[in-house]
């Protein structure tokens, strides 16, 4: 009796403490944005925001149409402000579905003026969920696409870019995704 007690109160201990190092959905999402707001290229300004953060019409603006509550918190939107010395060139904006997430990798890339190493996450979504894209030319108009691979340029060194790439799967499977491709990087 004492040897099913000892190895039940093991387990609780166990489970506990594995539990204990998950990250929520919320945790996950806060680290996601953090990165992304904190670490872009030089030459840019990167906004994010999960859409469950703004009003319904907020949330159309980006996306183009009226989404669900439980859809609005998956949508993650990140808006990628491009300057030349110091003046706004263009803006990219992508929203798309974290559930949606098929691959995360990889993508580095030279400076052509610095020779700095400029990293980029790539995610690739699946075309069943939504993935918009808003281009934007300063003093020109707007246009709307969709996407089924999303570019996020960040300057993070490849240790930082697993971490991300990890948190984006993890929230993909915590809303139910099923990422078809994890082993990339």
């Amino acid at each position: 009796m004492k040897s099913k007690f000892y190895s039940f109160l093991l387990l609780f201990f166990v489970l506990t403490a594995t539990a204990s190092y998950a990250q929520t959905i919320s945790q996950t999402k806060a680290y996601i944005i953090d990165k992304i707001i904190v670490n872009p290229w030089d030459s840019q300004v990167m906004e994010a925001v999960f859409l469950d953060k703004l009003t319904i019409d907020q949330s159309k603006q980006l996306t183009g149409k009226i989404l669900e509550e439980d859809e609005k918190e998956r949508i993650l939107s990140n808006n990628q402000i491009v300057e030349d010395l110091g003046k706004q060139i263009f803006a990219v904006m992508y929203s798309f579905d974290v559930k949606g997430i098929n691959s995360v990798t990889l993508s580095s890339q030279i400076h052509p003026k610095t020779g700095e190493k400029l990293n980029s996450l790539i995610i690739s979504i699946n075309e069943s969920y939504l993935s918009v894209t808003k281009h934007k030319v300063f003093g020109g108009g707007n246009t709307y696409d969709r996407r089924d691979t999303i570019e996020i340029p960040l300057k993070l060194n490849e240790a930082e870019l697993k971490l991300l790439k990890k948190a984006f799967l993890h929230l993909c499977k915590l809303y139910g995704g099923n990422p078809i491709k994890e082993d990339l990087f």
